[in-house]
């Protein structure tokens, strides 16, 4: 049986395997995507985390559970304007990192967005005086940005999980037997 001249011709050949190299080097690429993805997020994850971070996410919580960040930001305590910088420059960055796409934003905000929704309300008095104080309408901008998705993605979890799935139904199977 005799090739056809398409088959024997080196050109197609030359062809497939420039194909399955360059096919190669796409699986390739995907594989290191994901593996910079992965370990981008275990950075933010430790950057978030620590100790001094956490404390900061803290005093800002709590100062705004006691109704201490409904006035004037001037007149908030050093310690609650120390932790509004901690935690808006934190999340900030991750802003960023998100919208440069360094982040996987499937990995970070389905468990983050009520943290950086419930964050970005308490400073947002102090977010708005700093933009006005400073003449920067972008101060923060990352992290707003950041807010905004994890309130698309918060209200979808909260919703979901208000939603009970009911238990199988027990039916019952009559018996047949058979004579």
């Amino acid at each position: 049986m005799q090739l056809p001249d398409v088959f024997s011709s080196f050109g197609f050949w030359e062809m497939l395997g420039t194909w399955v190299i360059a096919l190669t080097i796409f699986i390739e690429a995907r594989a290191i995507r994901r593996q910079h993805a992965t370990e981008s997020f275990w950075v933010i994850v430790g950057r978030r985390q620590e100790g001094e971070v956490r404390k900061a996410r803290r005093v800002l919580l709590r100062a705004h559970k006691e109704g201490k960040l409904n006035n004037d930001p001037v007149d908030w305590t050093e310690d609650v304007v120390d932790a509004a910088e901690l935690t808006a420059s934190r999340f900030d960055e991750i802003g960023i990192l998100l919208e440069a796409k360094a982040l996987d934003e499937g990995l970070l905000l389905p468990s983050w967005s009520k943290a950086i929704v419930r964050c970005y309300e308490a400073l947002l008095p102090w977010i708005e005086h700093q933009r006005i104080t400073l003449d920067d309408p972008e101060r923060w901008r990352n992290f707003e940005i950041l807010a905004h998705r994890a309130g698309k993605i918060s209200v979808r979890t909260s919703f979901m999980a208000g939603l009970r799935t009911p238990a199988p139904a027990r039916v019952a199977v009559p018996v047949v037997t058979l004579r």
